[in-house]
């Protein structure tokens, strides 16, 4: 990791490269590439095979999974929650036994699924599932969840995908917080109290979620609206993940825990999510400090759990038990931390959401990020012929061709989000910096007076990925650019994590392994995400002056770019006027740079 002081005082802390664990994209043994294509054939026969005639999901009943919430409506607490949830449950205790009954409730669910909705319904909901992440990251989850049983894996996300359509989840993420409050009872009291939330990351950089069981009572809210909350609350996590890390740190803070506050069967809600809806998303489960009457609790129900989702669950009682896995300078102080900081709730405005209200626009925007998923399912039908074909090269040249598409797909969804994704607190607080989609930023403020902010996803974010796409686009390999976009960082020639205005020029060929500049070109360009690059495109090399990068040192152009100006388009208005260049001093010598910014009122590169 590196640091520096930024302007407003805070000390900066980079990301660091996180190890890829084996089973997860770019780390797949031959074994797992082969369950990968399975799986993808199953979720393509599945959408074939649906015959229901609704198209859409619901706009919001929850679907229960079978325990008693009688406990809750009746505002009974302690022990009598506790049991009512195990003897109500019809959950056999026996792991091999409720192995079944969960095989046996997938696989009916998955023909529910089949029946109820048609296939553009299952394509949007897995696609909508998808988010921001590699396409294969989704599949993959399943897979692992399922014990690389490519069957119980594909019931398992039919059954998913009945649970979303079936309970409203992307309804839930549509209205944000403006307009789930108005539809959720005590959803925004919920959230003000503080008794739920996200703040920093543990060293593998996963968001650590904060719940205090003193500041929720049983009787404080009707269920319905503590499941809708829980699910939301989920899904707001989510978009704090940064490829390769795909889970999170939840931590149950029992501090003047009393019976009022013991919400087992919510409390086995939140479980049951995670482990039949939101698959390997969480990495541990903390209740700190736990009294007495929890841990009896906890021995009632937790038979009622996976045993994979039960191992998670630990219960901690000091800082050291902590700290392994959450340093102390990203600990809150209450759980004997260095952070001296409050969570803080801003409430929503009217007017955040105005974006989402457009309907044209934002259906002209699915539309165009529903082509490029057209494109990546043919790819992958392609590239899964290949392989079994035995022909290594098209296999490999498909298989490059699905990174490009998921490159493309990312930004697409940074694209769509602000026409579909109504705004949450990590929206108004700054942690997801929208200038710049994909980074996270978390601020510590620590005990003796430092403040730090820790910067992730620079490898995943926009502004990564359209240089690494013109990169590809001008001849460069997906390696290459990743490769390139390590360098960068090491150099520090990546640019600043808040913006998309310090881009590079766009490179105009690649040859001998090296990158062609054309100085005399705009600095950036838009490029069309629906229409795929070419693989392997030939550089038009006979005008304009050129530089080459040396792969070995690509962060810096022998020659350094003329000044020019760059002339508004008519028909857009993403592009302003850029002159004015500025020397600077970089590992590699002299170059110089825009005294301003390249652009302004910047709508979103890859747009169409």
């Amino acid at each position: 990791m590196t640091s520096a002081l930024a302007n407003d005082g805070y000390e900066e802390i980079s990301a660091q490269n996180v190890r890829m664990p084996e089973g997860y994209v770019g780390n797949l043994t031959p074994s797992h590439h082969e369950k990968l294509q399975q799986l993808w054939q199953s979720f393509f026969s599945v959408c074939d095979r649906a015959t229901g005639t609704k198209s859409k999901g619901n706009a919001g009943e929850v679907t229960d999974w079978g325990v008693d919430t009688d406990a809750v409506e009746k505002k009974m607490g302690g022990f009598s929650a506790a049991r009512n949830a195990v003897k109500n449950s019809g959950i056999d205790r026996d792991d091999s036994a409720k192995d079944s009954a969960q095989k046996r409730m997938e696989e009916g669910n998955m023909e529910k699924l089949l029946s109820t909705y048609g296939p553009e319904a299952l394509r949007n909901t897995f696609w909508s599932l998808c988010q921001s992440d590699h396409p294969d990251t989704t599949m993959l989850r399943f897979l692992r969840a399922r014990k690389w049983d490519v069957d119980r894996a594909t019931a398992m996300m039919a059954s998913t995908l009945k649970w979303r359509l079936d309970t409203g989840v992307d309804h839930m993420s549509h209205n944000g917080d403006l307009f789930n409050d108005k539809e959720i009872p005590k959803y925004i009291d919920q959230q003000a109290t503080g008794k739920v939330y996200a703040m920093g990351c543990n060293v593998h950089e996963q968001p650590v979620c904060y719940v205090h069981f003193k500041k929720h009572l049983i009787w404080g809210q009707p269920s319905a609206s503590m499941k809708k909350f829980i699910i939301c609350q989920m899904e707001s996590w989510r978009l704090l993940f940064v490829p390769p890390n795909d889970k999170m740190v939840i931590l149950f803070d029992c501090t003047g825990f009393g019976p009022q506050s013991l919400d087992m069967p919510n409390f086995l809600y939140v479980l049951q999510c995670l482990q039949s809806y939101f698959p390997e998303c969480l990495a541990v489960l903390y209740l700190h400090n736990a009294p007495w009457i929890l841990k009896q609790a906890w021995q009632l129900v937790k038979g009622l759990l996976d045993p994979v989702v039960r191992s998670k669950v630990v219960f901690t009682s000091s800082t050291e038990d902590l700290q392994e896995n959450i340093p102390e300078d990203r600990l809150l102080e209450f759980v004997g931390g260095d952070v001296d900081q409050k969570f803080v709730w801003n409430d929503p405005k009217e007017g955040e959401n105005d974006s989402t209200l457009n309907d044209r626009d934002r259906e002209a925007r699915w539309s165009q990020h529903m082509k490029l998923t057209e494109a990546f399912e043919e790819v992958t039908r392609n590239w899964i012929s290949a392989t079994q074909g035995g022909d290594k090269k098209v296999t490999h040249d498909l298989n490059e061709k699905r990174r490009t598409l998921a490159k493309r797909l990312r930004i697409s969804q940074f694209d769509y989000e602000p026409f579909w994704r109504g705004k949450t607190v990590h929206h108004r607080n700054g942690d997801l910096v929208l200038t710049n989609p994909g980074i996270i930023q978390w601020r510590y403020h620590l005990k003796d007076g430092t403040k730090v902010r820790q910067i992730i996803g620079q490898r995943q974010c926009k502004k990564t990925l359209v240089r690494e796409l013109q990169e590809i686009e001008a001849g460069a390999s997906v390696d290459f650019a990743e490769k390139h976009t390590e360098e960068m960082i090491a150099h520090g020639s990546w640019g600043h994590w808040s913006t998309m205005d310090d881009l590079p020029p766009k490179p105009t060929g690649f040859k001998d392994n090296k990158l062609i500049y054309d100085t005399t070109a705009p600095a950036y360009q838009q490029v069309d995400t629906v229409t795929e690059a070419p693989a392997n495109p030939s550089p038009n090399l006979s005008t304009g002056s050129k530089t080459e990068v040396n792969h070995e040192q690509p962060y810096v152009a022998k020659t350094a770019p003329s000044s020019r100006v760059l002339e508004k388009d008519n028909r857009r208005s993403d592009f302003v006027k850029v002159s004015d260049y500025k020397t600077e001093n970089t590992p590699n010598g002299t170059v110089k740079k825009p005294k301003k910014k390249f652009f302004s009122n910047f709508k979103g590169v890859l747009a169409a």
